[in-house]
């Protein structure tokens, strides 16, 4: 598999993949972090730690944030908007 890195200041770090179009990202061998090709984000952790955590730092103005949005300019009645 190839995966390309690009740190071009206009596109910020972009990763590709190739063909299997899934990203990985590891730490000491074991995959924490996937991507797959539908953009399906999967994280993996051992233990108790948190498996995902949002922070803002003591002087920030406003809390950690989270939205959750479905791009839709028709929902159904009966759509799921969003789901944690």
């Amino acid at each position: 598999m190839t995966v390309k890195i690009n740190a071009d200041t206009s596109d910020g770090l972009k990763l590709e993949s190739d063909t299997s179009g899934v990203i990985d990202l590891q730490s000491n061998g074991t995959t924490r972090l996937s991507i797959s090709s539908t953009g399906k984000v999967t994280s993996t952790q051992t233990g108790a730690a948190n498996n995902f955590e949002i922070q803002t730092t003591a002087d920030s103005t406003l809390g950690p944030d989270l939205t959750l949005y479905q791009n839709s300019s028709s929902p159904a009645d009966s759509d799921i908007i969003s789901l944690i």
